[in-house]
């Protein structure tokens, strides 16, 4: 086992697999867990957000509830002044 984490193309296996986590893991704690309406993102987030509001119109857009089961979260800059 030892030997498969060391090689080259395992260790770009794993870099992707976390890559791919995070695009999971924003979206989720973002609609699922903490219900946002308002994340605060840097510059260099943003493309994440809007994936994430792409996943809330889409979802609540498939599951037709009376009210949206997902609030549209909104970007709120958290770059310093």
């Amino acid at each position: 086992m030892q030997d498969y984490l060391h090689t080259p193309h395992s260790r770009q296996q794993i870099s992707w697999s976390i890559g791919m986590l995070f695009l999971v893991f924003q979206p989720s704690d973002c609609l699922f867990v903490s219900r946002a309406t308002h994340v605060p993102v840097g510059e260099d987030q943003t493309q994440h957000l809007e994936l994430t509001r792409d996943l809330a119109e889409s979802l609540n857009r498939i599951l037709k509830s009376e009210s949206p089961l997902f609030p549209i979260p909104t970007l709120v800059d958290s770059a310093p002044s």
